[in-house]
């Protein structure tokens, strides 16, 4: 329970830098836990990548989580990378399978990781481009069932492969 009040008031503290200038981010940085193993974004080279980091004790992460499921099903060619910094992979799984999302994998990062790599609330998504460039950080909830919203989403990628990496 410390933990997690700690975890909060750190998550909390970086909100108020949200707006700052965006750091570079090297997305090869983005690391997490699949099962055993550690993997990153190097797997995923070649594609557009949609990197979201939340936790099953956060509110807005909670409330975003089944329209940015639904999202990522609706647009099978964009890899989708749920990294939960939740204490143990058994609170995001029961999360998940508690609200009926299925097919999601349970994928595990670190506080001190997503630190480093710019994440300072949560929810927090990034979009990589295929080169492994950051082309977009969403911070805070956002609504993912909105068209506008989608659209402006998918701009970001199409402007994102335009422009020289």
């Amino acid at each position: 329970m410390m933990k997690k009040t700690l975890l909060t008031a750190v998550i909390a503290a970086f909100t108020l830098l949200a707006a700052s200038p965006a750091q570079a981010i090297d997305a090869h940085d983005i690391r997490w836990k699949n099962h055993a193993k550690m993997e990153s974004l190097a797997q995923d080279a070649g594609h557009y990548v949609l990197v979201h980091f939340w936790a099953s004790w956060c509110p807005p992460c909670r409330a975003e989580m089944p329209e940015i499921v639904a999202w990522a099903k609706a647009h099978p060619n964009i890899v989708f990378v749920p990294i939960s910094l939740d204490d143990t992979k058994h609170d995001a799984a029961h999360f998940l399978k508690a609200n009926h999302l299925t097919g999601v994998p349970v994928l595990m990062g670190t506080v001190g990781d997503a630190t480093n790599i710019g994440v300072r609330a949560l929810p927090t998504t990034m979009i990589i481009g295929p080169k492994g460039h950051v082309l977009r950080i969403v911070r805070g909830a956002s609504p993912w069932g909105a068209d506008t919203f989608s659209n402006s989403i998918l701009e970001s990628m199409h402007k994102g492969t335009t422009e020289k990496d």
